[in-house]
C-alpha cells in the first residue's frame, strides 16, 4: 500500500505542478531524492518491484538520489538471487549513492551492481 501511496502522490505533485498557469515547469526535468528508508520506497517505485499491478509512475526520472541508504542491506537479504548479478537500478534513470563511510544505515550499492569486479574502499 506504501508503493501506491507515494507513487500516486509523486503523479499527483508533479501534474499540480506542469497545471501552473505561467508554465514554469512545462519543460522540467524530474529528479527524486530518497533519504535513509525513502530511498528504498523510492527504489521500489521507480523499478516497479512490489506493485502488483498497482500505481505506476506517469513521468519519466532524470535523476534519483540516495542519500544513506539502506537499499544494498534490503536486496540483499531480501533475494539472495540478487547477489547474482541481477541487481537492477532504475530504467534510464542516472543514480547517485550518497553516503558516508561510518554511517551505520548507509551500504553501498556497487557491489551488487558490479558483482565481478574487485571492490575498492570508500576513503
Amino acid at each position: 500500500e506504501i508503493h501506491n501511496i507515494v507513487a500516486g502522490k509523486m503523479n499527483d505533485r508533479l501534474r499540480d505542478l506542469l497545471a501552473d498557469p505561467k508554465g514554469r515547469c512545462a519543460n522540467a526535468r524530474v529528479s527524486i531524492a530518497g533519504h535513509s528508508l525513502g530511498s528504498v520506497i523510492a527504489y521500489d517505485v521507480l523499478t516497479g518491484f512490489g506493485r502488483d499491478g498497482g500505481v505506476s509512475l506517469e513521468f519519466e526520472v532524470d535523476n534519483f538520489f540516495l542519500w544513506g541508504s539502506p537499499l544494498a542491506a534490503f536486496v540483499s537479504i531480501a533475494d539472495i538471487e540478487q547477489q547474482s548479478g541481477k541487481f537492477v537500478l532504475p530504467g534510464q534513470t542516472s543514480t547517485y549513492n550518497i553516503f558516508h563511510p561510518h554511517d551505520p544505515v548507509a551500504f553501498r550499492l556497487e557491489p551488487l551492481y558490479y558483482h565481478n569486479q574487485d571492490q575498492v574502499s570508500p576513503e
